[in-house]
């Protein structure tokens, strides 16, 4: 296993891009909102209300995390540079820091990928997730692929949270969670 401490920070780049909805450089509540609203749209546009507002509140919960670590200056804005010194002073000081941060986003954004209640997510479901996001097909399915680590062509929420889980920790280039934005 290749261990690169850059990785790690790559990664934390990556997320901050796909939280960027605005792509200005910089993340608030709007953005937070706009990815909760595609979420909603491309996962479950059909939903019923407090569904929808499961979602909404668990994107606008992982903001309010990651203002109150992350906003020095207190201007309601967060910069990549600020993300990601927060990040990593988090992930640092704080064994349940990610569980803190998006614990319950990633157990509703799960719910609302897996359509049918099986407990599975499919390489169809998931690859709708990046669509709502603005990553590419292509990156969802090499994602998807590293994340089934046992193959059945399904991911489950223990795969599922492991590989987010590394999104955020990892310096192994070939963890599962390592490449899941490109």
């Amino acid at each position: 296993m290749a261990s690169d401490p850059t990785i790690q920070d790559a990664n934390l780049g990556k997320i901050f891009d796909a939280l960027d909805v605005t792509k200005d450089g910089i993340i608030s509540a709007a953005d937070f909102t706009a990815l909760a609203e595609g979420v909603v749209a491309q996962l479950v546009p059909d939903a019923e209300e407090h569904r929808r507002q499961d979602i909404t509140t668990s994107f606008l919960g992982w903001w309010a995390q990651i203002e109150r670590d992350a906003d020095a200056d207190g201007d309601g804005q967060v910069s990549r540079e600020e993300f990601i010194t927060a990040t990593e002073a988090g992930l640092a000081g704080n064994p349940e820091y990610l569980d803190e941060a998006y614990a319950k986003l990633a157990e509703t954004v799960f719910e609302a990928l897996d359509r049918n209640g099986d407990g599975e997510i499919s390489r169809d479901e998931y690859i709708a997730l990046y669509l709502s996001a603005e990553v590419s097909a292509e990156i969802a399915a090499t994602a998807f692929e590293r994340i089934d680590q046992n193959g059945d062509g399904v991911i489950d929420y223990a795969e599922f949270r492991a590989a987010l889980q590394e999104l955020f920790t990892t310096s192994d280039s070939a963890a599962p969670g390592a490449g899941l934005l490109g």
